[in-house]
């Protein structure tokens, strides 16, 4: 199937398949690996430099680049059949506050935010209510109020 193509590891870090628009790694030594259709072909692009390789009977590919890549940014197009990745990667030091964690999505959290203040809240509950009641208490004894006999 088509569908089944994927990274799932630049050098020792495992992507588990996530598709990023830029990946860090801190060696420029590396091996690309992933899985796709078996027999299909996978043709990389690393910068202006392009090879190929074949997915094997276990639906595995790998490809290591034949030098080791400059420190930097490098452009990535991964495609077998109709299916592209594409992503920058960068050879160095991670900047701080980036995670190299595959598993720790970028946009979500643990919890959520802490958001609001309920006082208003509580505030406009209790004035509702009061009005609610005494409304209600003039609406059913408007004689007995306001007729003198």
């Amino acid at each position: 199937m088509a569908a089944d193509f994927q990274l799932t590891h630049i050098g020792t870090l495992a992507t588990e398949g996530k598709n990023y628009s830029q990946w860090w790694y801190s060696s420029p030594q590396l091996t690309l690996k992933g899985m796709g259709t078996v027999g299909a072909s996978v043709e990389i692009k690393i910068d202006e430099a392009n090879a190929s390789v074949t997915v094997d009977g276990d639906s595995l590919w790998a490809f290591t680049p034949a030098g080791a890549l400059t420190e930097g940014d490098h452009q990535v197009i991964l495609t077998s059949e109709e299916n592209t990745i594409s992503f920058v990667l960068t050879i160095g030091e991670k900047p701080t506050g980036v995670s190299l964690d595959a598993t720790a999505a970028p946009e979500a959290t643990a919890s959520l935010p802490v958001a609001g203040n309920i006082s208003y809240t509580l505030a406009v509950l209790i004035l509702g209510s009061i009005s609610f009641f005494l409304g209600g208490f003039f609406l059913l004894k408007p004689r007995s109020l306001f007729i003198r006999k």
